[in-house]
């Protein structure tokens, strides 16, 4: 990634590294410790259960993933142990 693209980026207020928003992160951050549940995630928020939903979609679409296990994987949030 060149310095202009991550300048690009943090001007729009997101992380160079993954390319979301920092609440995006703080979102799908909270999504990982309520174990998935986009509806307890909503609930320790104070959002919407479709926010939450909506959240996570533009995130998937941003790291070309498509599901959670693979979310945490682009994230470096997941340790695979051999």
């Amino acid at each position: 990634m060149t310095d202009a693209h991550a300048l690009a980026l943090l001007s729009r207020g997101r992380s160079p590294q993954h390319g979301l928003t920092d609440r995006e992160r703080e979102v799908m951050r909270v999504v990982a410790l309520s174990g998935g549940s986009s509806k307890e995630a909503a609930r320790t928020l104070g959002l919407s259960v479709q926010t939450v939903h909506n959240v996570r979609s533009i995130a998937y679409a941003r790291l070309g993933v498509g599901t959670l296990t693979e979310f945490y994987a682009a994230m470096g949030w997941l340790q695979v142990s051999a």
